[in-house]
């Protein structure tokens, strides 16, 4: 018997040093050896944290030591020890990305979602080939008569195919629409389309992808910025308030992703939520408190692990116990020292918790927090917890704009300054239409025909009562406009996939629009 275990033992050493040697000699062939040393320290570096990613460094960095892991402090000509718990990114296509999720949407509940999103690695998966309409609309200037709705969510990313029917269709519209096309006096107003790398749209949340350039090392100094936050690389700023003095704001930004180009240089994927302070609660607020997390710890729970975060006081790791728990309507994440136990009264175990976490739960958009408020125990005041409050600043979620396929747009308005207008009466119906007439044409010449432009009950009513019985009767209107409520203020625009288009077509109309693109806007 003991033999027996003594030759499985060296068969499975012998296994691991060929899978290392496998990976040495891939990186050998691409990379020098100065290099290869690299990826070896990382490898044993990174094993002492339950993982071992390997990674391509360029000549000159190293990763810290597992005492930089412990202060996520940066070490000289390289990269804070936090990169080795940043899993990788997984580029993939938009629509492998869009599958991905809807995959997950579909299961039947939402446990069985959050725990599906983890097991698939759905946060590192992120898509190549998007471009920004941003970024063009910045490179067109004036005449190119779109505004956009915000200048900090980035939700500006599009398929090459339904970039090049929306820049046409502005074009041929703005030139009837009477002569409206100044930059103060914009024709469309754009809202979300696609985050940078696609993937899920959160309520709070803003993704980013952030690179390393030849001019910049915006990733590595933010990586560097780094602390270890329940088991996350995380960069916490706080932001003043209006007396300079106060902070009324922090923003909270996730390492969630990590890649290497070509040239070695970084890339991070980023998760954004910002909070603001909520008025300190009353010891009824507090009770409430209680008594809704008595409830929801007696729930389905989707995860929980125990993590380690640097505690800025005391300078050291400490160990904590993160655990989600989902309800039928209401979700919690509660940090705590210890395992709470359902079967106890919260209000007997509160001397373990450390921070609680409640919001809504809204089905088919697994791990976003609505309405999030976040309860962090301050201390005690005769002999009831202490509280502050932080609620999460608002960012609008979709079910869709997953692949860069959709797009929000505002109406056309009689006074062209409306935006996302709240009062439909004041939309211009005719010049609306016109504007619906010019996408479809668009869409329809690039062999890539409009899925869907989605309307609000209201808008809908006001489009049947003043447009003609020849445009009522089009298949535009019958078959493409659809209704949903919400969109009274915008309309949603989606467009077929690329894998729709005839091939012949496909070849002679995105060939020029792929080339021109990647080299202005992919990342």
């Amino acid at each position: 018997m003991g033999l027996a275990q003594g030759v499985h033992g060296l068969f499975l050493q012998t296994k691991r040093l060929g899978a290392t040697m496998k990976v040495m000699v891939r990186v050998l062939r691409r990379r020098s050896l100065a290099r290869l040393t690299g990826v070896i320290c990382v490898l044993f570096g990174g094993a002492a944290f339950g993982q071992a990613p390997v990674l391509s460094l360029p000549d000159g960095f190293t990763v810290g030591p597992p005492t930089a892991l412990e202060a996520g402090a940066a070490i000289s000509h390289g990269y804070s020890g936090l990169l080795q718990v940043i899993p990788p990114i997984e580029w993939s296509t938009p629509e492998a990305i869009e599958d991905a999720w809807l995959r997950v949407k579909r299961l039947p509940s939402s446990v069985a979602q959050v725990k599906a999103v983890a097991a698939e690695g759905l946060y590192q998966k992120a898509c190549r080939g998007l471009v920004d309409l941003r970024a063009l609309s910045a490179r067109r200037g004036g005449g190119f008569a779109l505004a956009f709705r915000d200048d900090h969510r980035g939700r500006s990313w599009l398929q090459p195919h339904v970039l090049s029917i929306v820049e046409a269709a502005i074009d041929t519209f703005g030139r009837t629409h009477r002569g409206r096309t100044s930059p103060d006096k914009p024709v469309i107003m754009v809202g979300d389309a696609a985050q940078p790398g696609c993937g899920q749209l959160e309520y709070g949340a803003i993704v980013e992808v952030v690179s390393d350039t030849r001019t910049s090392l915006a990733a590595t100094e933010l990586l560097n910025s780094a602390k270890l936050v329940d088991g996350v690389a995380t960069v916490v700023a706080r932001l003043p308030g209006a007396d300079a003095k106060t902070t009324n704001t922090f923003s909270e930004t996730r390492l969630v992703g990590h890649s290497f180009d070509v040239d070695s240089r970084l890339t991070l994927r980023t998760v954004t939520r910002r909070y603001r302070k909520v008025r300190s609660p009353d010891p009824r607020s507090s009770d409430r408190l209680v008594q809704t997390a008595d409830e929801l710890m007696r729930s389905p729970v989707a995860s929980q692990k125990r993590v380690a975060s640097w505690s800025t006081p005391r300078r050291s790791l400490r160990r904590r116990w993160v655990t989600h728990y989902l309800g039928k309507h209401r979700q919690m994440v509660a940090v705590t020292k210890s395992v709470l136990d359902p079967a106890t009264p919260l209000v007997d175990q509160l001397d373990a918790v450390l921070e609680l976490r409640v919001s809504r739960l809204v089905t088919r958009k697994p791990l976003s927090f609505k309405d999030e408020v976040r309860w962090t125990k301050v201390g005690a005041t005769a002999g009831a917890p202490s509280w502050k409050r932080w609620g999460l600043v608002h960012e609008a979620g979709h079910q869709s704009h997953i692949a860069g396929r959709d797009l929000d747009m505002g109406y056309v308005t009689e006074e062209n300054h409306f935006g996302f207008t709240r009062s439909p009466d004041k939309v211009d119906i005719s010049s609306t239409w016109r504007w619906f007439e010019s996408l479809d044409r668009s869409a329809r010449r690039r062999g890539t025909p409009l899925e869907r432009i989605i309307v609000g009950p209201r808008m809908h009513r006001l489009l049947k009562k003043d447009l003609d019985l020849a445009a009522l009767d089009s298949y535009l209107f019958k078959s493409v406009v659809k209704v949903a409520t919400g969109h009274d203020g915008h309309h949603h625009v989606r467009v077929a996939p690329i894998a729709t288009l005839d091939a012949p077509i496909a070849d002679r109309l995105m060939r020029p629009w792929s080339i021109i693109y990647s080299e202005l806007f992919e990342r």
